[in-house]
């Protein structure tokens, strides 16, 4: 079983190497989507430093809906799943 991860993102230089790390650890993660919003910290140069990890920039539109939706359609690899935690859901333990 692969699953992607997809999530919206903006601003959150100070989360997002733990998020990442810990759900790219998982053994059955195979890539994750980040949609950012026009973040002006530095969320763009640590997600970007991970292979496994594509960033597509979106300007905000008050829409959190059409986010999520377009990083849906970036996941376009053979997993079976898509899942979409926000970045402050960071999977723990077994």
């Amino acid at each position: 079983m692969l699953v992607d991860i997809t999530s919206i993102c903006y601003n959150e230089d100070i989360l997002i190497q733990a998020w990442i790390e810990s759900w790219l650890s998982v053994p059955f993660i195979n890539k994750i989507y980040l949609v950012d919003s026009g973040s002006t910290d530095k969320t763009l140069e640590i997600a970007q430093s991970y292979d496994r990890v594509s960033v597509m920039i979106v300007p905000w539109k008050n829409d959190f809906s059409r986010q999520r939706n377009v990083a849906i359609k970036m996941s376009k690899s053979d997993a079976e799943y898509v899942f979409q935690p926000d970045i402050d859901e960071i999977p723990c333990g077994d």
